[in-house]
């Protein structure tokens, strides 16, 4: 049990601290996949989320003026003050976005779930309309012998 627990931890600061070589794979991996125009939103969400996990705990980039150094000798002083809470940033980015993936995964499973049931849904409807004509034609069928035996009926009566 304690194994298993520090493996998962180990797991997720792994991934917390993955580089973005790694989420360009990822981002790779959904390229061969047709989108509607709701999920290259998302997709184009999530890889703006991606971007921005990336960066945090990097230094921006340095001009190179006095102010730019200065600056830049100030942001590395308060990045090791912050030591302690730059990783749950991180952590809690790299929850976000994998809560979000996780949300996409469903929603575009769904999607395709939907749309395989609409499909089976017409084919449905056309059996019923085929079906629904068939029956209309066996009812005028059984109707004819049925109208013509009661108009040889009402000849004979005649008689």
């Amino acid at each position: 049990m304690e194994k298993e627990v520090l493996q998962q931890i180990r797991d997720e600061m792994e991934r917390a601290y993955r580089p973005p070589e790694a989420n360009q794979r990822i981002q790779q991996a959904h390229a061969g996949e047709p989108l509607s125009l709701e999920f290259a939103a998302l997709r184009s969400a999530l890889s703006v989320l991606h971007a921005s996990y990336a960066m945090v705990g990097r230094l921006p980039p340095e001009p190179p003026t006095a102010r730019g150094r200065i600056g830049a000798r100030l942001i590395k002083l308060v990045r090791r003050m912050l030591f302690w809470y730059t990783p749950q940033i991180v952590y809690f980015q790299y929850s976000a976005l994998r809560a979000l993936e996780e949300q996409a995964k469903i929603l575009e499973r769904d999607e395709r779930r939907i749309s395989q049931l609409e499909g089976e849904l017409g084919e449905e409807r056309a059996q019923n309309r085929n079906l629904r004509r068939a029956w209309e034609d066996l009812r005028v069928v059984m109707a004819a012998p049925a109208s013509h035996s009661q108009t040889q009926e009402a000849a004979d009566c005649e008689y």
